[in-house]
């Protein structure tokens, strides 16, 4: 396994969104039984709700899934990377790939989501300009 001090920028970047990706998706597809019993989340945990409610206008369901004692790590590094406009891959970028990925899993919430987020961070649903590239050597058609 390559270890993350040695690489760099994007690699770096690309390998944290990866990481952050996973940590997302696995929690959310494990089952998790409802307790009647269930404590309160700790002190700590409350605050990392109230600052994902915060900051997002809700918990979505994905980082309710993370364990009580994982949630402020996971909380923290997500908003270093992925909420972050300054990270090595731009917001936009980073909302296209999060679109992709949640198109392939699927996840209704996620697509809305990412498609929102790419859009606010200058992505549009028109296409792609076509370029035509003319050899200048070839012949000119005919007139």
């Amino acid at each position: 396994m390559t270890n993350p001090q040695n690489l760099t920028g994007t690699k770096h970047a690309t390998l944290t969104l990866c990481t952050l990706t996973a940590l997302a998706v696995v929690p959310a597809a494990l089952p998790r039984a409802a307790h009647a019993q269930d404590p309160a989340p700790s002190a700590e945990a409350q605050a990392t709700y109230a600052d994902i409610k915060k900051t997002l206008g809700l918990v979505p369901s994905f980082l309710r899934a993370f364990p009580e004692e994982a949630i402020a790590p996971a909380w923290d590094e997500f908003k270093a990377v992925q909420l972050n406009p300054s990270s090595a891959i731009p917001p936009k970028y980073k909302e296209l790939i999060g679109l992709a990925v949640s198109a392939q899993i699927p996840c209704r919430y996620c697509i809305y989501f990412h498609t929102k987020a790419a859009g606010l961070g200058g992505a549009t649903t028109r296409p792609a300009p076509t370029v035509t590239w003319r050899r200048p050597w070839a012949a000119s058609p005919a007139s």
